[in-house]
């Protein structure tokens, strides 16, 4: 996934990664883990374009909320 994505995308939105690899299975529980961190997705809280501080120019920056997005009815 493009990072410029994110930018584009209104705020609230699902956003999904994914690095392509297949699921391991879960006994192999540091590989799953690993994979799930490359592999997953976070609804869009949050975008601020670059902009300067001071002498300092702070980079673009976008916040997902990580999470299962819409289980248990929510």
């Amino acid at each position: 996934m493009s990072a410029h994505i994110a930018f584009m995308a209104p705020i609230g939105s699902i956003i999904a990664w994914s690095d392509g690899t297949p699921r391991p299975p879960e006994r192999h529980r540091k590989k799953l883990h690993e994979w799930q961190s490359n592999n997953s997705s976070g609804r869009l809280i949050r975008k601020q374009g670059e902009h300067a501080a001071g002498g300092i120019i702070l980079p673009a920056n976008f916040t997902l909320h990580e999470a299962d997005q819409g289980a248990a009815g929510v």
